[in-house]
């Protein structure tokens, strides 16, 4: 009879390391984010078909992507926080299999500023 279990054999693969496919960054804790930048940011997923409940949202008042790669994001949309080698808002940047989008802050997204926004994702989203 041999001394190895069965159990050893099951569940091989890291099915809890489950990649975040798209992962929004605030620069402020999500019980101060106020009920209006809330629904803002769920109209600003539902725009590209997804929901809140559908990403991960991290707290970083500055960030670099390797503070991140834990979570293997595909897409990483920030509102307010900086990523440390970009400054450029409104533009995507495609690093090592993740693409990144830095917005301003919920609060201060006005009517131009969502538009550039909306052009962003479309281009972010739609390749």
């Amino acid at each position: 009879m041999s001394d190895t279990s069965p159990l050893e054999y099951l569940y091989t693969e890291e099915i809890y390391a489950v990649p975040s496919r798209v992962m929004v960054i605030i620069p402020q804790p999500w019980d101060d984010v106020n009920d209006a930048d809330r629904q803002l940011l769920g109209k600003i997923l539902g725009a590209v078909k997804m929901s809140l409940a559908a990403v991960h949202v991290i707290v970083a008042k500055e960030f670099d992507l390797r503070d991140v790669q834990l979570y293997s994001p595909r897409y990483i949309i920030t509102f307010g926080s900086a990523l440390k080698t970009f400054r450029n808002t409104y533009e995507i940047h495609a690093v090592d299999g993740t693409t990144v989008l830095q917005a301003d802050r919920l609060d201060q997204l006005d009517d131009t500023k969502k538009k550039s926004l909306w052009s962003a994702l479309r281009i972010m989203f739609n390749p």
